[in-house]
């Protein structure tokens, strides 16, 4: 509620421990009502917020032009224009570095890494994250809703090889919902390792092992690639066929919001480094285009989230959490699960950037040296 041009109040419906938390995140910034009235669904291609920058261009799949904001009351950037640039191919970012076409790239490759660390002209940044990733399951698929099916994906795949082989030491199995370093994380959970014999034991029970032929929808992206064809040749030696659907990212965040999807490769950036918007995705609440894209339903899980954001006692709040995780990674909703550091290569004559741990970079105080 607005009090003055410079004041507004916030009411909630119950005490909530995160909202201090939640109101220093860019998603909780404060939009023009008119704008987003009259833009409807489109406010997000036509975004007028209250940040340093100004939208100037948006060229879809290319790139997105911003402008300084000269009139921010406090964060008036160093740098007059900003162009984000759209570069699939993660060899050719760092050619870009390379060449100063680019100044700073904030998707470096691990495999790319080190020739980046070599270069006198750039810097290699890493930090890490607060964010997981995860090959998920579609649970509505009429396939996927089977367990057993589910269990016997999980013992097939060797998470350690499958990232040590893409991702290098940049990535780590978590084996969990939640990454070690997020509020709610606990240790008491079920973990699951390579095992052939089990893998082959749930797969007897599977129902219909007729018919073993499954998809994996990605972003069409190297890293993503190279991961689905590893996962690709690990379920053939159990005798599952896997088909990769690789999308443009338009296109996958539309396919898999609808459930045209089995397995799928996603993450989830958590700003706050906590479990309340952490495990959103696995709330039945946001089912679809709000999150929950593994269509995963546990009654259980959906009350203890909920008593959770209403409980203001930290210690009462990470035992609902951790019970809800605990449940989580019993159901079997995540294939794998993993963090990977935020790997930025920055040119040296560029000052002021510090790679955000949630991938949310800030930029008003970058300049040229």
């Amino acid at each position: 509620q607005k009090v003055d041009d410079e004041t507004f109040d916030i009411n909630t419906k119950y005490p909530t421990k995160t909202l201090l938390k939640f109101l220093a995140d860019p998603g909780a910034s404060i939009v023009n009502e008119k704008a987003v009235t009259e833009s409807g669904t489109s406010f997000g291609q036509h975004p007028i917020g209250t940040g340093a920058f100004i939208l100037e261009e948006w060229i879809t799949g290319d790139k997105i032009t911003l402008k300084s904001n000269v009139n921010h009351p406090f964060k008036k950037p160093n740098i007059d224009k900003l162009v984000f640039r759209s570069i699939p191919e993660a060899t050719n970012r760092v050619i870009g570095l390379e060449t100063e076409e680019l100044h700073v790239a904030y998707a470096v490759s691990p495999i790319d890494a080190e020739q980046v660390q070599n270069n006198q002209n750039l810097t290699l940044m890493t930090v890490d994250p607060l964010a997981i990733e995860f090959i998920g399951f579609n649970m509505n698929d009429p396939k996927l809703k089977d367990k057993n099916l589910r269990m016997a994906i999980i013992y097939a795949l060797n998470a350690d090889e499958i990232l040590g082989t893409v991702l290098g030491t940049y990535a780590e199995s978590i084996n969990s919902p939640l990454a070690s370093n997020m509020f709610g994380y606990t240790d008491d959970r079920a973990v699951y390792n390579q095992d052939i014999a089990k893998a082959k034991e749930y797969l007897e029970k599977v129902k219909n092992k007729e018919n073993l032929n499954l998809s994996i929808t990605i972003h069409s992206n190297s890293d993503s690639m190279q991961i689905s064809q590893i996962i690709q040749a690990q379920l053939k030696e159990i005798g599952i066929n896997l088909t990769i659907n690789p999308l443009e990212w338009g296109t996958f965040i539309s396919e898999t919001s609808n459930g045209k999807h089995q397995l799928f490769h996603l993450g989830k950036t958590s700003p706050t480094g906590d479990a309340e918007e952490a495990l959103t995705v696995f709330n039945e609440k946001f089912i679809g285009p709000a999150g929950n894209r593994f269509f995963y339903s546990n009654t259980e899980v959906n009350q203890l989230l909920q008593l959770a954001k209403e409980e203001i006692d930290d210690q009462k709040r990470e035992r609902y959490y951790q019970k809800a995780a605990k449940l989580i990674q019993e159901d079997g909703v995540m294939a794998i699960s993993f963090t990977r550091k935020v790997i930025a290569g920055v040119n040296k004559n560029i000052s002021g950037f510090e790679p955000h741990p949630s991938g949310m970079h800030r930029y008003y105080k970058v300049d040229k040296r």
